[in-house]
């Protein structure tokens, strides 16, 4: 009996320990054995404001652009507390699985234990990828950004099943926190507004209330930490969305589509942004980038160029102290020659044999056409379009699966369509959609859990007359 007792407690638990096991497996080899910061372009202007941040230099000034400074707080807290860039790496990438655990668990709660195995088994998929290994281990928005949307999407499930005040709270600190780490993230307040209108068809009037206070508390609040922090007295990236509004109106007055040098037309781009999950010929980016980056850190050619610009540049007119930008990149990280050497040598793939946990790592990552595929593009746009077509034509859409597959299925699509006339570059398409798209792989893990699964059970059950226990 007792036996029984704890083979059911590990079968519970078994969806959550996938995911745990993934994250252990693909991501340990980086803290054990290599265990540096990746530091790539737009990672300057997120250190350089969190510099300012630590200085006390605000409103923040001389910048060449408004950034989103969710992020810098994020890295100023931590080194406050006397960390350094490995700890930030460390703590993105324990809150990135730290959320995915907690989405796999409201789907077993909320959905179903099956939904909840196979969706582990996609995530398991998706954490291998060799830009998401790069996104936790960069210094750079993303993985942050996707952690505050996998807890979103959790809280958002949680709430379909079991509408509750508290629970419309939490959306809405998550929605803020979403849009002050990246700017688009203010789209994410559409789930708001589908609460609203779903708790209008409820008729509960209070909960309506509460969510117009909360979309208002959103730009209050924003409002006031961009006057502190910026020292403009606007909500959220507003001036930014501004320029760039302006820039594409200017842009449209010249030429009758949008062009960018490095890519196509806005046609092309919107193709490319739909059909995104199906290219699995990116991300090659970690193991390209990471032999460099050991190479180069904290030597004295990674110094000469920070001293000498370059990025830095790109984003603050006038940085004086670019010396302490390296000591600020660089605290509290030191290893010797021999060290660097043994660190380069695992990363070697020449290097005969190979290190054996690396090597199977690496081998996960070239299986990723089994993940990015037009199977599972066409499975998802099925599904997706189907929960619209539930939604304008079934009075029990409501609390119907559809109804979880259309908000979980409109992460991701609302992100598409805001990126589609934003950014219309290659070099960008990856990097931004990619964030939503565990949405992609969590839509088609609970329509097959939910519909075909149990259709399948209910004609085994009726044809041999078994009983549903």
């Amino acid at each position: 009996m007792q036996l029984l007792k704890y083979k059911q407690i590990i079968k519970n638990v078994i969806p959550e320990i996938v995911v745990v096991l993934a994250g252990i497996y693909i991501y340990a080899p980086h803290f054990i054995y290599i265990n540096i910061p990746i530091i790539l372009n737009d990672s300057y202007a997120y250190i350089l404001l969190a510099q300012d941040i630590i200085n006390g230099e605000i409103p923040l000034k001389n910048y060449t652009m408004e950034l989103p400074y969710g992020y810098p707080l994020f890295i100023s807290f931590i080194y406050l507390l006397g960390g350094n860039m490995q700890t930030v790496i460390l703590l993105q990438t324990v809150m990135f699985f730290s959320s995915l655990v907690f989405l796999t668990n409201k789907i077993k709660k909320y959905i179903s234990w099956s939904a909840a195995l196979i969706s582990s088994m996609l995530i398991a998929g998706f954490v291998s990828l060799s830009d998401i290994i790069l996104y936790n281990t960069l210094i750079i928005t993303e993985s942050l950004y996707m952690a505050t949307i996998f807890f979103l999407a959790a809280s958002m499930i949680c709430y379909l099943r079991e509408p509750k005040t508290k629970t419309i709270i939490i959306i809405t600190i998550l929605v803020f926190f979403a849009a002050i780490i990246r700017s688009n993230g203010i789209y994410l307040s559409f789930i708001l507004f589908f609460i609203a209108l779903r708790t209008h068809f409820n008729s509960n009037k209070r909960k309506i209330i509460t969510i117009i206070f909360a979309f208002i508390g959103i730009l209050i609040f924003s409002s006031a930490t961009n006057y502190f922090i910026r020292g403009d007295f606007l909500p959220l990236d507003s001036n930014r969305l501004k320029k760039v509004v302006n820039s594409k109106t200017k842009k449209r007055e010249q030429d009758t589509v949008i062009y960018d040098p490095y890519s196509g037309t806005l046609k092309t781009q919107t193709i490319k942004l739909l059909i995104n999950p199906t290219y699995h010929k990116f991300g090659d980016h970690y193991y390209y980038r990471l032999p460099r980056q050991l190479e180069n850190f904290n030597t004295k050619l990674q110094k000469e160029e920070i001293i000498a610009g370059g990025y830095i540049e790109k984003y603050k007119y006038s940085n004086e102290n670019k010396e302490n930008t390296y000591e600020f990149i660089t605290r509290n990280i030191e290893f010797d020659k021999n060290t660097r050497k043994n660190k380069m040598d695992l990363l070697d793939i020449e290097q005969k044999p190979r290190h054996a946990w690396l090597f199977s790592i690496h081998l996960v990552h070239l299986l990723k056409p089994v993940m990015r595929n037009w199977i599972f593009l066409i499975m998802f746009y099925l599904f997706y379009f189907y929960s619209i077509y539930y939604l304008f034509s079934k009075k029990e859409f409501i609390n119907s699966i559809w109804e979880l597959v259309f908000y979980i299925g409109s992460i991701h699509m609302f992100n598409v369509f805001i990126l589609i006339p934003m950014v219309p570059r290659d070099t960008s398409l990856c990097r931004y959609s990619l964030v939503t798209e565990l949405m992609f792989y969590l839509v088609i893990a609970i329509s097959i859990s939910e519909v075909f699964l149990h259709k399948i059970k209910d004609m085994i059950y009726s044809k041999f007359n078994l009983n549903k226990t």
